[in-house]
């Protein structure tokens, strides 16, 4: 019957002494302080026994090591059911309750009954934690679970504590006690009320009602301990945490913890206050059930007041007739001698040692790593007043200040770094969808590429290309370029006016300057959307051949120069750009992967997603980066209006919801996919009507439309459609949401 060593272990066994062999439970109490009584409170406690090491271990495993053991074990059975997302709130309101509860009531009424109490209330309340806190439901089962636990406790306490007569004399007498100290607690709460009268502030009722708990722990503990200076310091410890609840916030651990703690108080106290009273004027039998129709009874009858067509009162009568049979429990497994013996300590040391094993299995696991990540998100969840940072961004291309949003693209990276060190020097190009990234990537080369290059990023869409003539584009190239180098090197000026009589010498001219200037580095000059500048030559300002001469020139003369360029075609949509650049290198840049998605969409946020939510995500963006983060935007949008106890997970209804906000949102995007002739807007308006997913066979594309072989060869070009082994299909579902809408 000795004690385990290990205290989790210790917490088990001393609850199963309690439950099934109250006699070990008064064995060891016996052993310890033969003076002691079984049912002892810590307020009866000498100084002398408050020395004896054996007393502490066991106050320590019953009051510090069992709460915790309590809301771990809580805490763990949400998350082996699927909870986790709630886990960490049980772990704390549960710990917290039975640390409170078990203290409180085991200074006033008894440590064998604050341990049986606090342990099933525990983990019953605890695993109750995945149904809605706010609910009716809730507060029934909870209150239940409150039943049955102080009905245990009080059989533990009728069985272990001195036996009286007189029972049915007795029944009637705390009958009458309770409707005194019903009285007497009504006139706690008046006298707070007229306190609080005088002075020069206003509380509601509740507020009202923490000053009659401290009046309350004050008179419990003054009288139980007759020590009033003791009693005024655990006072004021209490109503200084109490107080914090005045803080108005939605803090989900915050309010777990004040839950927890106030529960655990108003409980033991509606208990000790009837059953100190009680049994101080008749006996323990009269005292246990007076204290348990104060406790019980006032939470039942609360809830029928506020919920009059539930069946709580059935259920409760029930619950505490099942409680109350604990004392034949010892009876039914007198057969089976496990509890306090070689056997028990075998049997659950077995089982510690299953538990640290799965645990072991299970902590390189993306289940685990996905609980502790659910609960520490939990810790981060935000106040009331404070919104979701939402850093996604649409519709402009990223920059360094933007990092948190750029993922990936490693062996984009990685290939151009291999062309960029070949030394025939070969132009490359750059190219993909619209929005996929690519002037994004160009603004990153500095970070992404070695030190040895110097990026300096063009935009064709600006001045250069706009230029009414050579003189004027050659100026606005050599400043783009200037500007660029900015911060990175100090380039030559380049004057308008040098430019007037020969532009292409003198800028040819620059450039050795230029090249004088960089000492050991090699400049990468990035061109983005160079068809632009194709239109240019179209309209005549430029001469196409002499430009692109110009440019070929560096490429073969000028190796410290490397020239990228970046735009949605190849270069063999231009003729003459390709005859120019034979040697040029393609380098596509489409979808991110999925690894890359998931980043982009779980880094930049605090929240989490639920997996299903991740995956909804991905199906319908295709992991394209300019959808992903418009509807990620949204999303963020979405929970900022939404309550803060659901701001802190992303589920699919809440995908479902934001799709129709970045549809609308996002128009400009779609309008622009959506500029294609005639007759593929219509096949992609009836593939679209379809339905989701499915799948078009060519055959019946025929039937509908004429000419259909390059119309259907450039959307699969642009990526809109895709070819299977049985038809056409849309690759980017949310696109063909967008078309069916």
């Amino acid at each position: 019957m000795n004690l385990s060593r290990s205290s989790f272990l210790a917490s088990v066994q001393i609850f199963l002494w309690l439950i099934f062999k109250p006699l070990h439970w008064k064995n060891v109490i016996g052993q310890i302080e033969p003076n002691l009584s079984p049912d002892f409170a810590l307020s009866k406690l000498s100084f002398e026994q408050w020395q004896h090491p054996i007393l502490l271990h066991l106050l320590g495993v019953m009051y510090f090591v069992g709460p915790i053991f309590i809301g771990i074990i809580s805490g763990l059975s949400l998350w082996l059911f699927g909870y986790q997302d709630y886990m960490l709130r049980s772990m704390v309101y549960v710990t917290t309750l039975s640390f409170i509860g078990g203290f409180v009531s085991g200074i006033i009424i008894s440590v064998a009954f604050s341990y049986v109490a606090i342990v099933i209330s525990g983990l019953l309340i605890g695993c109750l934690f995945w149904m809605d806190i706010d609910s009716d439901n809730w507060y029934k089962m909870a209150i239940l679970a409150g039943v049955f636990a102080v009905s245990v406790a009080s059989s533990v306490l009728l069985t272990i504590g001195k036996r009286h007569s007189n029972l049915k004399i007795n029944f009637l007498l705390a009958g009458i006690v309770v409707l005194i100290i019903c009285s007497l607690l009504s006139l706690i709460v008046i006298l707070s009320f007229f306190v609080f009268d005088l002075l020069p502030i206003t509380l509601d009722d509740l507020k009202i009602l923490y000053i009659g708990l401290f009046l309350g722990i004050w008179l419990l503990v003054g009288w139980s301990t007759r020590n009033w200076y003791l009693a005024s310091i655990i006072t004021a410890i209490f109503g200084t945490t109490i107080l914090f609840d005045f803080i108005h916030t939605s803090h989900l651990l915050f309010k777990s913890f004040i839950g927890g703690f106030l529960n655990g108080i108003i409980f033991s106290l509606m208990f000790a206050l009837p059953y100190l009273l009680t049994k101080k004027i008749f006996n323990l039998h009269t005292g246990i059930i007076s204290g348990f129709l104060g406790s019980c009874g006032i939470y039942v009858v609360c809830f029928m007041y506020l919920y009059p067509y539930n069946s709580v009162f059935l259920l409760s009568i029930v619950t505490i007739l099942l409680g109350l049979s604990q004392c034949w429990w010892p009876n039914i497994i007198e057969n089976y001698p496990i509890i306090s013996t070689k056997n028990f300590q075998q049997m659950f040391k077995k089982i510690l040692i299953n538990l640290t094993n799965l645990f072991k299995k299970l902590e390189n696991t993306d289940t685990l790593k996905q609980a502790i990540h659910h609960a520490s998100l939990q810790v981060a969840v935000s106040t009331v007043d404070e919104k979701i940072p939402n850093p996604y961004i649409t519709g402009v291309p990223l920059t360094t200040l933007n990092k948190e949003l750029f993922v990936g693209r490693k062996d984009i990276i990685a290939r151009i770094e291999v062309l960029l060190s070949e030394q025939r020097n070969p132009p490359i190009l750059l190219y993909g969808q619209r929005r996929m990234g690519k002037t994004s990537l160009l603004n990153f080369f500095n970070e992404l590429l070695p030190n040895n290059y110097i990026s300096l990023f063009v935009d064709f869409q600006g001045p250069v290309s706009l230029a009414a003539n050579h003189s004027s584009f050659f100026y606005s190239l050599s400043y783009a370029l200037i500007k660029a180098a900015h911060g990175k090197l100090t380039l030559p000026v380049l004057e308008r006016k040098e430019l007037q009589d020969d532009p292409f010498i003198v800028f040819d001219e620059w450039l050795n300057k230029v090249e004088d200037s960089i000492e050991e580095h090699t400049l990468l000059i990035t061109f983005d959307e160079f068809e632009t500048l194709e239109e240019s030559f179209e309209r005549g300002n430029l001469d196409r051949r002499s430009i692109l001469s110009m440019f070929r020139h560096i490429i073969q003369h000028r190796l410290r120069f490397k020239i990228i360029f970046a735009g949605l075609h190849q270069l063999d949509v231009f003729p003459d750009w390709n005859s120019y650049f034979i040697n040029a290198e393609s380098v596509y840049l489409s979808y991110l992967k999925e690894s890359e998605a998931i980043q982009l969409i779980k880094k930049p946020t605090s929240i989490e997603y639920k997996p299903d939510a991740i995956k909804y995500i991905l199906y319908l963006t295709h992991c394209h980066p300019a959808l992903l983060q418009l509807l990620c935007k949204e999303i963020i949008l979405l929970k900022n209006s939404q309550e803060v106890n659901k701001q802190h997970l992303i589920t699919k209804e809440d995908v479902d919801i934001a799709i129709l906000n970045a549809l609308k949102s996002g128009r400009n995007y779609f309008s622009h996919i959506a500029e294609r002739s005639r007759i593929e807007r219509d096949i992609l308006q009836f593939i679209a009507s379809q339905g989701k997913g499915i799948i078009i066979n060519k055959e019946k594309l025929s039937k509908k439309f004429q000419e259909l072989e390059n119309s259907l060869e450039n959307l699969i070009q642009s990526e809109l459609i895709e070819l299977t082994p049985t038809g056409y299909r849309f690759q980017i579902e949310i696109i063909r949401r967008w078309f069916v809408q």
